[in-house]
């Protein structure tokens, strides 16, 4: 069997020699990688692989691998620290891949909340036009993260009256 720790090495550095583009980067990857992430979980190796993505992000800050499966890894392993995350999230932004945008958030949602993460996610189903009903949960999860958001406060107010 191929060493886990040595298979997700093999993958950060394939990534930063053939300098994937964005827009080459789909869901399924991230799919892939979970299988990834759920070997090295049943393994016990979760903290050499943070130490690798961790290490990895210190030379190349935005590895999209490395950046998603300690993300993950973190979370899956109790620690709610959505830094890697909210990185991660931010790269897809800038790279208008709302649909990767909406496929993280949903997956970093389910583990805890990250402000950051949910005014994303939230913008997000607000520029596809969901409806207000599909909202409410994300606004009061907000609510509860920051009670001094005005704006969410009223427009949940609003929503109940």
């Amino acid at each position: 069997m191929v060493n886990l720790l040595e298979n997700l090495s093999d993958l950060i550095k394939q990534e930063k020699w053939t300098r994937v583009s964005i827009s080459e980067i789909t869901t399924t990857i991230f799919n892939k990688y979970d299988d990834l992430i759920e070997k090295i979980l049943k393994e016990d190796k979760a903290n050499e692989a943070i130490d690798i993505c961790e290490n990895t992000l210190k030379t190349s800050p935005n590895s999209i691998i490395a950046l998603y499966v300690s993300q993950m890894l973190f979370l899956k392993t109790g620690y709610n620290d959505f830094t890697n995350g909210e990185k991660l999230i931010s790269i897809f932004k800038e790279n208008k891949k709302n649909n990767i945008v909406k496929f993280l958030s949903d997956k970093f949602l389910q583990f805890g909340f990250s402000k950051n993460i949910l005014l994303d996610y939230i913008n997000l189903l607000e520029n596809e036009n969901e409806q207000e009903e599909t909202l409410i949960p994300y606004l009061e999860k907000l609510a509860k993260l920051d009670f001094s958001e005005v704006k969410n406060s009223k427009r949940l107010a609003k929503y109940f009256e």
